[in-house]
């Protein structure tokens, strides 16, 4: 039979009787049986058959604590990888107290990868939370496509100085 738990509005599970488990350990299951058990519940029964009660989680020695909601990581972002680091090169002062951010038409040098040490400028990102921009190399036509933890942002002085053809 399906029962509610109080104070679960959206799940329920399902309880068997006493008198129906003589019933149910005589007879085979059928295809129906299985059908009519709800699979979205199954997790949340498990959870429950082991002591997990909705509101909070228990530890071994029994202190509630508050659980924290996984973090969606950005398209792109290996499992190595630390968000943090990505957040921070977002925006950085320089010496004279300079804010460079990084957006469209800034200056950057590549820090990582086969083009290290070459300069461009940012002519766009490809997407929101996909971590990559494109850059239009100095003294080329060329556009690229990396990843922004693989830039360092830089001023309009240091890359106009760096970017000079002989």
């Amino acid at each position: 039979t399906k029962k509610s738990v109080e104070g679960e509005s959206k799940s329920s599970y399902f309880v068997i009787n006493k008198s129906e488990q003589k019933n149910a350990v005589s007879e085979e299951p059928s295809l129906d049986d299985y059908e009519n058990i709800p699979i979205e519940g199954f997790g949340l029964a498990m959870l429950r058959g082991m002591g997990w009660k909705a509101g909070g989680s228990t530890s071994n020695s029994g202190s509630v604590f508050s659980t924290e909601p996984p973090l969606v990581r950005p398209r792109g972002l290996g499992l190595g990888a630390d968000r943090i680091t990505s957040s921070l090169i977002q925006k950085s002062v320089t010496k004279t107290g300079e804010t460079l951010e990084l957006a469209k038409g800034a200056y950057v040098t590549v820090t990582y990868g086969s083009l290290k040490g070459r300069y461009g400028q940012i002519e766009g990102f490809m997407g929101e939370d996909c971590g990559r921009v494109i850059i239009k190399l100095a003294n080329e036509s060329s556009t690229v496509s990396l990843n922004e933890c693989a830039v360092t942002l830089v001023t309009k002085e240091e890359y106009l100085e760096n970017t000079k053809v002989p």
